[in-house]
């Protein structure tokens, strides 16, 4: 009898001890996701960021702001794209952690074995580093993506980091014109054997001294004030003129433009009084392509 009461007493002491165990690994299981939700890698304040670097295996951008503008320092100081580095920098400061996927004793390094990508990103505000990471790209991008801080042996999934970071090689600007139509004094079109002018009095528009439809005229100058590239023409493009050229005279300066062949249909080059050679989207060609009939009354 006391042998029997013995092994019950025994097996409770184990279902005891065994109970006590497993609390105490939900707790320390629990307290580790709770660690991982508060770990953060955000940036906190992206409106103070003054410079970013970013390195990619054989080459280097420096994006630096200057006043309110960004230029790529180490290619000639020439303007940035504003808009990816704006959402280079909101993605930093909604950064969320998901989960660890390394730490020191798995040797973080044997994820490049599967990450596509490796790039090291320094954020940095008067002369000083705000934060430095290191992020790879796994082959199955969604969006998420591993990233530690520099010299922090710990790697985090996290999300949403944009592609930008792993693929973008040209941050230039790809601004041709940027003017508000107001600003227009007068745009001289020359469509191979035809010419016309439209000229602006007070707030009406008049095509070659007679008014203008007015509302084809507003919205060519707008297209024309808000003329963006689809990419840059490289220096040994050979540009062949298409037989459309625009001259486009504002209060402070005069602007040309010329269009030329490309192999493709739905695109066009488009070189500037200046030099420089962009590529034309096929709606911009159509919006640029005009007659003296688009703007008859």
């Amino acid at each position: 009898m006391r042998s029997r009461t013995t092994y019950v007493l025994l097996a409770v002491l184990i279902v005891a001890i065994a109970g006590v165990w497993w609390q105490k690994n939900q707790h320390t299981a629990q307290q580790t996701q709770r660690n991982q939700r508060q770990v953060s890698l955000a940036l906190q304040d992206t409106g103070a960021i003054d410079r970013i670097s970013i390195r990619w295996a054989s080459s280097t951008v420096e994006l630096v702001k200057r006043d309110s503008d960004w230029v790529i320092e180490n290619a000639g100081n020439i303007r940035a794209d504003a808009k990816p580095i704006d959402a280079l920098l909101q993605s930093f400061k909604d950064l969320k952690v998901i989960s660890v996927a390394a730490t020191a004793k798995t040797d973080p390094a044997s994820l490049d074995s599967y990450a596509l990508y490796r790039t090291e990103l320094t954020f940095a505000a008067g002369g000083e580093t705000v934060s430095a990471y290191v992020l790879r790209r796994p082959e199955d991008y969604y969006g998420t993506a591993y990233a530690q801080r520099q010299g922090d042996p710990t790697v985090y999934l996290v999300e949403s980091i944009p592609v930008d970071v792993f693929t973008r090689e040209d941050w230039r600007d790809k601004t041709i014109l940027r003017f508000a139509k107001d600003e227009v004094a007068a745009i001289k079109y020359v469509r191979n054997k035809q010419t016309f002018t439209l000229t602006r009095s007070d707030s009406s528009w008049l095509l070659d001294g007679k008014p203008a439809l007015q509302s084809a005229a507003d919205l060519f100058a707008d297209n024309l004030g808000n003329l963006n590239a689809l990419d840059f023409a490289a220096t040994s493009t050979d540009f062949k003129p298409s037989g459309i050229t625009i001259g486009i005279t504002l209060k402070d300066r005069e602007i040309g433009l010329t269009l030329g062949q490309t192999l493709a249909d739905e695109s066009a080059y488009l070189k500037t009084s200046d030099g420089k050679m962009y590529l034309l989207a096929n709606t911009n060609v159509i919006r640029l392509t005009k007659t003296r009939k688009d703007f008859t009354p």
